[in-house]
């Protein structure tokens, strides 16, 4: 079989490692348990299997290709490199007969260098290779040999390969001032490439709105203030570094009476409202928790301190739930957490003993009494993970970024806006005129919607995890958006609205932001943890022509107000009137969510890494009937990961095997057609209030 990352066979085309298993399979090393339980592992659907430690592809036939050995992994800035399957990506182009991959300097100088052996062009192959691989995987050098240099054993002699000249300066227009030489960096190193300069247009490199805000945040970290608005207007560096301030300058705005609010009960923000009003019990095991590699030894005491001053410095890691005495619930903050934040425990490498461990950490946790984040640090002899869980209540996507990149650097950044002041805030904002006046907007927008399947539910909820090579998540993530203009999760949406419905309908879909959207002037989130997700839904609708397709869900996604964030107030609010009329409306029974892109950069600047290895259930309570598919897709690694959560009663097993398998066909066949095609514009991109066909006639008579 040939496994992914999550140790889940690959898709037909996929790379991953070759594994072997059957009756004549050795039960493992002989005193050697660490070893055993590295390479022996539990295989999917049962049974055992051996990591060859070989890289291969899964060909259309089911034929297994044989690509390189595995061993010589190696990281440059922050991403872990499998040099063979760019080696295998090389061997294929039309030209060359062998290839070898290698990493060249250190630090700031490090480099991939390819040799290569045949007639082919160095600049054509690096053309070629970024159509197939993500941008940190193509090589900065290609030498043409006339032969590879061998031992007198006949192996590959590294030692022997020529040196690569110096590497020349990248023909972008450099940064002029300090400013822009700080953005420039911060963007490169968000972005995982040094090819670029301060004239670019980042979005078409692959920028989105999480990677914009944690640009805002790490902007604050070198004395520069930004909004993410002023990011979207200015996506030229140059530009950008003009609208920035520097903190506590002209320009720099901030929220009056921005201390914590301790004690005092606040409102439930409608996220959380969602929770409870889903588990009125208020349940403490529902969590969300990241499980790090560690490269060496950590101190624990480091760690402790670093957990201690990241609870000290963010409110929202200090909230207690409670109910009123009208039985509803509120939340405060505590003025400091006194339980004990690390555990540290020493286990074996049996997976099992890592679950369990995992498990009493997940469920430790109280959102009553706190604490609301515990990490536990496991020693093992194969090496340490460290387990970091925090109840949902008080965590989201772009927060995770910033604990990492805190608990990486051991240091502790306080929020310019505490999670306290922006639900006061926020509470505010829903009770002015902004709010009640969407509400014609939605009934309009979701008139002629309805859910997509039947209403019975089973109970039995299952999982299914889909991967998608390099190749792929390159073109997604940098070519098409710099070419159409569409973000990632227009695309995604677009595919899964064409795998599920017929042409000419329309699909009601409940969708995901990030919710720190511009609504209180002076507000700046940037480094503020908390969960401030959106849930709003939305009617896509479905086009036969890919092009149509494409430019109907940009349209739809674009014309909710402020991206879906007043619709929770409207359900949630305190006039009954209007939660009345929001609630009377079609709900979706289909969840999307694009979470962006995670990376190794984003846990190992510590000597940290993301884990994939099973450690405790993040929920351990049942969840109730409600959507029948629940799909969540991210980048990881440089690799497109979708995630099917389904009910059987509403979608059994081999109709969702039929489902993920459209979708796969038709998000090629969309990023083929966007490629290979001019974008087509809605009237949102001209923000005129007209529409689709009126457009289309509008830049006809241009045209013509």
């Amino acid at each position: 079989m040939v496994l992914d990352t999550e140790g889940d066979p690959v898709p037909e085309g996929g790379t991953g490692e070759l594994c072997i298993g059957g009756p004549a399979l050795a039960r493992g090393y002989p005193g050697r348990p660490g070893l055993t339980a590295e390479r022996f592992v539990p295989a999917p659907g049962g049974g055992r299997l051996y990591r060859t430690g070989d890289l291969a592809r899964l060909g259309p036939d089911g034929a297994i290709r044989f690509l390189g050995r595995m061993d010589g992994q190696i990281k440059l800035r922050g991403f872990r490199i499998e040099p063979g399957e760019i080696e295998a990506a090389l061997r294929n182009e039309a030209g060359i007969r062998d290839a070898v991959v290698v990493l060249a300097g250190q630090d700031a100088t490090a480099r991939l260098i390819a040799y290569v052996t045949g007639t082919a062009d160095p600049d054509r192959l690096k053309q070629a290779l970024a159509h197939r691989l993500p941008g940190h995987m193509v090589p900065q050098v290609i030498m043409v040999l006339d032969a590879l240099p061998l031992t007198p054993a006949g192996k590959l002699d590294r030692k022997a390969l020529p040196a690569a000249d110096a590497p020349q300066a990248l023909p972008v227009t450099l940064p002029r001032d300090e400013m822009e030489a700080a953005l420039l960096d911060l963007w490169r190193g968000l972005l995982g490439r040094a090819d670029f300069g301060i004239d670019d247009d980042v979005f078409d490199l692959g920028a989105d709105s999480i990677l914009s805000l944690q640009l805002v945040s790490r902007a604050r970290r070198v004395g520069l203030v930004l909004t993410p608005a002023q990011v979207f207007e200015h996506p030229r560096i140059r530009d950008l570094a003009a609208a920035a301030a520097r903190i506590g300058g002209a320009g720099a705005t901030s929220l009056p009476g921005q201390g914590e609010i301790i004690g005092r009960a606040l409102p439930l923000t409608p996220i959380q409202a969602d929770f409870f009003e889903t588990y009125p019990q208020g349940p403490s095991h529902w969590n969300q928790s990241v499980l790090l590699t560690v490269d060496g030894s950590i101190e624990p005491e480091r760690l402790r301190d670093a957990l201690d001053a990241l609870v000290a410095a963010q409110d929202a890691l200090r909230l207690r739930f409670r109910t009123d005495g009208e039985g509803r619930w509120t939340q405060a903050v505590a003025p400091d957490e006194t339980a004990e934040l690390l555990r540290v425990m020493t286990i074996g490498d049996d997976p099992a003993d890592l679950d369990r461990a995992g498990e009493a950490i997940q469920a430790s946790l109280d959102i009553r009494s706190g604490p609301l984040i515990r990490a536990g640090l496991f020693r093992r002899p194969s090496g340490d993970r460290l387990l970091i869980a925090i109840h949902h209540l008080a965590v989201d996507g772009v927060s995770w970024r910033i604990l990492l990149e805190d608990l990486a650097r051991s240091t502790a950044t306080r929020p310019v806006l505490p999670w306290s002041r922006w639900v006061e805030a926020q509470t505010a904002y829903a009770a002015g005129p902004a709010v009640a006046a969407e509400l014609p907007w939605w009934q309009a927008a979701l008139a002629q919607a309805a859910p997509a399947f039947p209403a019975a539910r089973s109970g039995d909820r299952r999982q299914h995890d889909q991967i998608f090579d390099a190749a792929l998540t390159t073109r997604l993530i940098t070519q098409l958006p710099r070419r159409w203009r569409i973000g990632v999760d227009e695309v995604l949406l677009a595919a899964l609205a064409a795998s599920l419905a017929a042409e000419g309908s329309q699909l009601l879909v409940s969708l995901e932001g990030h919710g720190r959207e511009e609504v209180v002037e002076g507000a700046d989130l940037s480094r503020t943890i908390g969960w401030f997700t959106t849930r709003f839904p939305v009617v896509v609708p479905v086009r036969e022509d890919p092009g149509d397709l494409l430019a109907g869900v940009r349209s739809a996604l674009r014309s909710v107000p402020v991206k879906g964030l007043n619709w929770g107030w409207l359900r949630h609010g305190a006039d009954p009137a209007l939660a009345a009329a929001a609630r009377a409306l079609p709900a979706p029974d289909i969840g999307f969510n694009y979470l962006g892109r995670f990376g190794e950069g984003q846990a190992g600047e510590g000597g940290f890494g993301f884990s994939r290895e099973a450690a405790g259930r993040s929920v351990g309570v049942e969840t109730p009937a409600g959507l029948a598919l629940d799909v969540n897709a991210m980048v990881v690694g440089g690799r497109l990961s979708v995630s099917w959560r389904h009910d059987t009663g509403a979608l059994a097993p081999d109709r969702l095997a039929v489902l993920t398998e459209g979708f796969a066909e038709r998000l090629a066949a969309l990023i083929d057609h966007a490629l290979a095609n001019e974008m087509r514009a809605t009237p949102q991109d001209f923000d005129i209030d007209i529409d689709q066909d009126a457009l289309d006639d509008l830049l006809a008579e241009i045209d013509g």
